[in-house]
């Protein structure tokens, strides 16, 4: 429903999830071929083995830092059956063998892709930047990017549908999906239909972007009640390891369950005087007692596009 607002103009009296639901189905069946785009999670898995398509990838996130080394010697020879010069990730080992046991549950392959070294950013390198939850340009250049490549590559004179796990009590994240800027509530204005290429001067639109969990009105107890995803070692905190995007609580549980890793982190902020959080360094909050009193809330990260 619309009604006139002030000064006349149109104002759009549709709730968000109404206005969402609306840009998700106007696009659906369109693209061609169909792509699930997984993380590694519970969610990008539920959706892959309950929505199949026809193809699914997943991006990997490399280092050739020791502290984040697989020392599991079958895993390690799985992942580089994908990725041939693979040393270690920032995701965590048990994040990589499900996704290795996820192509044995839906039964085709996972195409693995990748960019370069985390370390190796040019941002990271060269002017000792560090991504922060206001410039994450290493999902851009570690995620987003190779999976640009890939998809293009193959398809360079078509649009894909590329499927995301993005659930039905997630409506921010579809809210950024469908393209929306979000200021002093839900702002509509800025929607698009198509994405294209943010490094390239002209449009290059090749994907258009679905959300079926999110459609079909599935929520986190439907994916944690699933047996296969019940019964998989997925790691308490998921996507990379410290990501800025995770709460100081799951810092440190990841902390206590990896602490060589934090070394790889806490001295990249120690070597370029900046630090992945605008309010604290890691290591403030990785050797603070006071954490058992914070709450558990998760902050939720966009990785799995």
């Amino acid at each position: 429903m619309r009604q006139l607002g002030l000064f006349g103009q149109s104002a759009d009296m549709r709730t968000p999830d109404e206005i969402a639901r609306e840009y998700l189905l106007s696009t659906l069946g369109i693209g061609t071929p169909t792509i699930n785009s997984i993380s590694g999670g519970k969610t990008s898995s539920y959706m892959a083995i309950h929505y199949p398509a026809d193809y699914t990838v997943f991006a990997l996130v490399r280092t050739n830092h020791p502290s984040h080394a697989i020392t599991d010697p079958g895993l390690l020879n799985a992942i580089r059956g994908k990725c041939p010069d693979f040393v270690g990730s920032l995701e965590l080992p048990d994040t990589l063998r499900c996704v290795l046991e996820l192509e044995q549950k839906i039964g085709h392959e996972i195409h693995w892709v990748w960019g370069e070294n985390f370390e190796d950013l040019e941002p990271i390198r060269n002017r000792g930047y560090l991504p922060n939850q206001r410039a994450r340009f290493c999902t851009t250049e570690l995620k987003y990017i190779p999976i640009f490549d890939w998809v293009t590559e193959r398809w360079p004179n078509e649009i894909c549908e590329m499927r995301l796990g993005m659930r039905a009590d997630e409506p921010n994240r579809v809210f950024r999906l469908c393209g929306g800027k979000q200021i002093k509530g839900w702002d509509w204005s800025e929607l698009g239909k198509c994405e294209s290429h943010p490094r390239s001067r002209r449009k290059i639109e090749w994907r258009f972007r679905q959300a079926p969990l999110y459609l079909d009105g599935v929520s986190r107890a439907d994916v944690k009640s699933d047996p296969w995803i019940a019964s998989q070692p997925f790691p308490p905190v998921s996507n990379c390891s410290y990501c800025p995007f995770h709460t100081r609580k799951e810092h440190r549980r990841q902390f206590e369950s990896y602490p060589e890793r934090a070394k790889f982190w806490t001295g990249l902020e120690e070597i370029t005087w900046n630090t992945f959080h605008k309010d604290y360094r890691l290591a403030e909050i990785l050797h603070s007692p006071e954490l058992t009193l914070l709450t558990d809330d998760l902050r939720q990260c966009d990785c799995t596009d």
